[in-house]
């Protein structure tokens, strides 16, 4: 079987390769797509929030340096009352930084308040250890220190505002987790009791006081009320920054009941802003923002803020908050693994396609430019042209073997090109580049395309291989059966890589996208079917057409 190529059928060829060319580098190029964009300025607020959390650092440094700074003062402080106002600063540097830590200083505080048998120093730690047990989950805990604290001292603690917003905090929770329904009324009562009592106690114009004021509106389904309520009080400069987080965070939580998830999208980010900037890891806000992100398609994003979220609560040990973070974590988890498996599956399928465009585009440049200068020789001499022909093949071989070379070693500087994608992808949106991506079909088409200009490229060149490849084997082992319309099979392209220099089966198994152990086979295969000896058969196969 002999297939020959006109110059004007290698033309169409060339201006073909050119045309699957140009598609595949637009394929390539576009293969990610911008989503529909979000409102400026939620991105704006996002953007910064991201810019926060870049500087998290920093922060929880400055943090560190603050608690030490405290902790020093140890060393010269007078037992007694000095020494416990020490403690308690130290308490509430942790109060909202970690729970363990708060918890061992609210117990130095108790062992000093025993010492001192003062009825107000007894109350106080036995409200700072009731709010680490409320924080970790542990409402029985908490109402028994609380218990014990008004036996011990004769006082009450729902007759001053942070005792009784303590007890609204118990109830309220076990209001929410517990299932019993002949308890559970009873919970709902008191906890209405207490939120109202703990509102009447606090000190007007306070921040607790407006934090309960919040709970209070937001049970009453106040939300426009208790919205302009709060703006008021954030344009008072005395307003701290964990004190503006927790506004912003009940303004949106109302915005987002009404329905405004634009406003409450940016509140709950301006309060997220504001717990990170505080070093605050007891927090809801960062949570809202993940949830809202991930209902928005930004699973990237989701992944980022709720992985901060669920670190955070892990080192305060927080338990109630990690409670609130694995309702959605596991979401965005499987949704972010699924988009990171689909993203690298789409980067391998491009690296295999553009290292077979860049090898082939070479290829088909060397081959026209040895067409083209054979033809320019076709009128010398037989004995000329013949040497000239002889000495084209071996030129031929030595472009290809390079060609070859270069596909081969395109392979690493891929693999950088495709981890340098990876670090993008982690920055950037995943979902559009799925949109995109040209479907599965299409890529196996392409491939087919390019194969089969590697046949013709290569029967061009050698239009006698399988004859001569059938002179090397024994009759019964021979080639019968005609190629479909020129092109080679995949045993053929296994022994045309092997002729043109290619030996190693790793290389070969990826340039053909076969398996080692499929090459091998065919390999195994040709060398058993040989006519003369078997170890000897690649070589003389190495030899057709010189």
């Amino acid at each position: 079987m002999k297939i020959f190529l006109s110059l004007s059928d290698k033309l169409l060829l060339m201006t073909r390769f050119f045309s699957i060319v140009l598609l595949s580098l637009l394929t390539v190029v576009s293969c990610t797509k911008n989503r529909e964009s979000l409102d400026p300025e939620i991105e704006m607020a996002l953007k910064s929030l991201d810019e926060t959390l870049d500087q998290n650092t920093a922060i929880v440094e400055a943090k560190k340096a603050r608690i030490a700074s405290i902790r020093e003062k140890l060393l010269y402080s007078e037992p007694g009352l000095p020494q416990y106002q020490i403690y308690d600063a130290l308490f509430e540097e942790y109060r909202v930084w970690n729970c363990d830590s708060a918890l061992f200083y609210a117990h130095r505080k108790e062992i000093l308040a025993d010492n001192l048998n003062d009825p107000d120093l007894i109350n106080d730690v036995a409200k700072d250890i009731a709010l680490r047990y409320i924080t970790s989950g542990m409402y029985s805990y908490a109402l028994s220190v609380i218990m014990k604290a008004e036996e011990r001292t004769g006082t009450f603690f729902s007759q001053d505002q942070i005792g009784a917003s303590l007890l609204y905090e118990i109830y309220h929770h076990m209001a929410l987790e517990f299932n019993d329904k002949y308890s559970l009324s009873e919970f709902v009562k008191r906890e209405a009791e207490y939120l109202e009592k703990s509102r009447l106690s606090a000190d007007k114009g306070s921040a607790a006081y407006y934090n309960l004021l919040a709970k209070s509106m937001i049970s009453e389904g106040k939300y426009g009320q208790l919205v302009i309520t709060l703006q008021k009080i954030l344009t008072d400069s005395h307003c701290t920054t964990h004190e503006r987080a927790v506004y912003n965070y009940w303004i949106g939580k109302a915005y987002e009941t009404m329905g405004d998830t634009k406003n409450a999208f940016l509140r709950y980010i301006m309060s997220a802003r504001g717990d990170l900037e505080s070093a605050n890891r007891e927090y809801r806000s960062l949570t809202c923002v993940a949830r809202l992100c991930f209902n928005s398609g930004m699973v990237d994003r989701a992944h980022r803020y709720i992985k901060q979220c669920q670190k955070d609560a892990l080192i305060a040990n927080a338990r109630r908050r990690l409670a609130e973070i694995s309702s959605i974590l596991s979401k965005i988890d499987d949704a972010y693994e699924q988009i990171i498996e689909e993203q690298n599956h789409s980067i391998k399928v491009r690296d295999l396609f553009l290292h077979l465009i860049v090898g082939l585009l070479i290829l088909t440049l060397v081959y026209l430019i040895l067409s083209l200068r054979k033809l320019s020789r076709s009128n010398n001499e037989i004995s000329k042209n013949m040497k000239t022909v002889r000495e084209a093949n071996r030129i031929k071989e030595a472009y290809m073997g390079q060609f070859l070379a270069l596909a081969s070693n395109r392979a690493d500087s891929l693999e950088l090109y495709r981890s340098k994608l990876r670090a993008l992808a982690k920055r950037t949106d995943f979902e559009g580049i799925q949109q995109e991506l040209r479907s599965g079909e299409f890529i196996n088409e392409e491939l087919s395309n390019l194969y089969d200009i590697f046949d013709k490229t290569f029967l061009g060149l050698y239009p006698g291989f399988v004859e001569q490849l059938n002179a090397l084997l024994r009759p019964e082992e021979r080639i019968t059966k005609d190629l479909p319309g020129g092109k080679l099979t995949n045993e053929l392209r296994v022994e045309a890589l092997i002729k043109l220099g290619i030996t190693d089966s790793k290389q070969i198994a990826k340039f053909l996208k076969l398996s080692p152990t499929t090459v091998f086979n065919y390999r195994v295969k040709f060398r058993n079917a040989s006519l003369h000896d078997r170890d000897s058969f690649e070589d003389r196969l190495k030899a057709i057409g010189r």
